[in-house]
């Protein structure tokens, strides 16, 4: 290709290996940039896929009111390691928060942002060793 535009053998060669090393700096740099984005569902989707429930969605397990203790989740050891895995495979792409009836009737509730404070704060608590 080089050849074709008129340049010897041995600078299409050192061109070549140029652009090689420049190619490969940015997959490097481009791989230590995807965990701290959103391009980490790229490789959190696959995960996420492959260890889906195979029973029928939609069915929400039942709620004890009889004991107030604890309902949904205050912290982040009290989410499963499948529903935080859920929210690493998010493309924060907002069709949650613009199909949530909440955030449609104009209440300041967005999915979208709840999965993404819980991955900031994930990465939070790992820096402070897991407390």
């Amino acid at each position: 290709m080089f050849t074709d535009l008129g340049l010897g053998v041995g600078v299409a060669n050192s061109l070549q290996g140029v652009f090689w090393w420049i190619h490969l700096s940015i997959i490097l740099i481009f791989t230590v940039y995807i965990p701290f984005t959103k391009h980490m569902h790229m490789f959190a989707a696959p995960v996420n896929a492959f260890f889906r429930s195979l029973n029928s969605s939609g069915v929400l397990a039942p709620i004890d009111l009889e004991n107030p203790e604890k309902f949904g989740a205050g912290r982040v050891q009290d989410f499963t390691w499948k529903q935080l895995l859920d929210g690493y495979a998010c493309a924060v792409c907002g069709r949650c928060s613009d199909a949530c009836p909440a955030n449609l009737t104009g209440k300041q509730l967005s999915p979208m942002h709840i999965v993404e404070g819980l991955k900031d704060h994930m990465v939070a608590i790992g820096h402070q060793g897991g407390a």
